[in-house]
């Protein structure tokens, strides 16, 4: 481990304790969690979400939607606190759980009218076996920030505590609502 994770906390940190500069972080998710008034997406379940007017250019989905500035989105976001519970290092055992959730998140998209759901993160792979599109994020200062809060999150949260290792690139998911029933059946 080098020098400055030690500084920051990374090896006292883990099962959603901070130490060190790592608090920063736990302040930081609590502070967004209320501003952005993150609200699970069932009881339970592992997926937060607000609902957004997208700001961005018109993204082209693969099924063929489209997301225009101004269209309402649910932005995605883990419910961290509850992934210290179940100790593991793998995202793999949360896939039913997940699952759950998405079934939650179609009734959701047509009760808040949003077109699609969209998030960032560091599990693509995962984000792909439930159905989501996944687009990368280019290589840019603003991401290597992004990618490096999520690395702090991942210390935190982690059942063990791994943050010495840097977490893959952060990607961009996309589910669009009039495909989501399909993608949440039981493979």
């Amino acid at each position: 481990m080098q020098l400055w994770q030690r500084a920051l906390g990374f090896h006292r940190s883990g099962r959603g304790r901070a130490a060190g500069a790592l608090r920063v972080w736990l302040w930081w998710e609590w502070l967004t969690t209320r501003w952005w008034r993150l609200r699970p997406i069932r009881p339970g379940g592992l997926l937060l979400y607000s609902v957004r007017r997208w700001k961005g250019p018109t993204v082209r989905l693969r099924d063929g939607a489209v997301v225009r500035r101004g269209d309402r989105v649910l932005e995605l976001h883990l419910h961290n606190a509850l992934f210290p519970r179940q100790a593991t290092d793998s995202p793999w055992p949360y896939l039913a759980a997940l699952r759950e959730d998405l079934v939650a998140l179609r009734h959701r998209m047509a009760q808040d009218h949003a077109v699609a759901a969209h998030g960032v993160t560091v599990f693509a792979e995962p984000a792909r076996r439930l159905g989501f599109e996944v687009r990368p994020l280019p290589r840019s200062p603003w991401w290597r920030l992004v990618r490096f809060f999520l690395w702090g999150l991942r210390a935190v949260y982690h059942p063990r505590g791994r943050g010495h290792k840097p977490p893959p690139w952060p990607a961009e998911v996309w589910l669009p609502l009039d495909t989501l029933p399909g993608r949440v059946k039981a493979r």
